[in-house]
């Protein structure tokens, strides 16, 4: 089996440094150290790969666990003093969404791996978010209010026809434990069962252990696991 790290277009032009990509369904040891050769034409490598790899320069960075919900029963009710609506950037604070934002992800691979050293995570969530907005990468983004401030949103996006992803999912630090994510999530299934939806997905990180109750709570299902590994080139761009 011969793999061959792909350059990320994208990536490489929003970091400002070269990035590649590379699955590895299949390997051995002979493999591991072609693509840590490979690696050598990039700063960064991405490695997915659905077992756990032990090799020098693999970085582990993340466990991604994807969750998926066909059980369209809703349990939970939303609370009167928590009003859950589409963002508005005329009517809600665009400045509270963002800090969401940018707590939604402080397990994510951007922001715990000390490699990215300049502000790689806070651009990357604010382009998520920014480009969620502008329905690009979301079809829409709900969020929760309580006394007109924004404790809470949830952005969700089409895989296909018949399903549905959530892409960021954030409560504000000083609300969490007060079910405020799961009336979040109860309101984005009645929302795509409405649009004739059947499924829903969603991506985690399995140390966030808030994060994965939560959806477990709210009827989500493990579909699968995927470990995700960075090798950086300090003398590469």
């Amino acid at each position: 089996m011969d793999v061959e790290i792909k350059k990320l277009p994208w990536d490489s032009l929003f970091f400002g440094y070269s990035i590649g990509k590379v699955f590895l369904d299949d390997f051995d040891e002979h493999l591991l150290a072609k693509v840590k050769v490979d690696s050598e034409r990039f700063k960064l490598s991405y490695v997915f790969s659905n077992e756990k790899i032990d090799y020098k320069g693999f970085k582990h960075v993340d466990t991604k666990i994807i969750f998926k919900k066909e059980n369209f029963q809703i349990p939970f009710e939303v609370s009167k003093s928590l009003s859950i609506t589409s963002f508005d950037k005329d009517v809600h604070d665009s400045v509270e969404l963002k800090n969401l934002a940018l707590q939604s992800g402080k397990h994510s691979r951007f922001y715990v791996d000390e490699g990215f050293k300049n502000d790689e995570y806070d651009k990357l969530y604010s382009e998520w978010l920014s480009k969620s907005l502008k329905k690009k990468l979301a079809f829409q983004t709900l969020v929760a209010l309580e006394e007109k401030k924004i404790i809470g949103f949830v952005t969700i996006a089409k895989v296909n026809d018949e399903t549905a992803e959530i892409g960021l999912l954030a409560v504000d630090a000083m609300t969490r434990g007060k079910g405020v994510g799961s009336q979040l999530i109860n309101k984005a299934t009645q929302l795509i069962l409405e649009l004739g939806y059947n499924s829903f997905l969603v991506a985690t990180q399995e140390i966030n252990i808030p994060a994965v109750k939560l959806y477990k709570k709210a009827g989500f299902k493990e579909l699968s696991l995927q470990y995700i590994y960075h090798i950086w080139n300090d003398d590469t761009l």
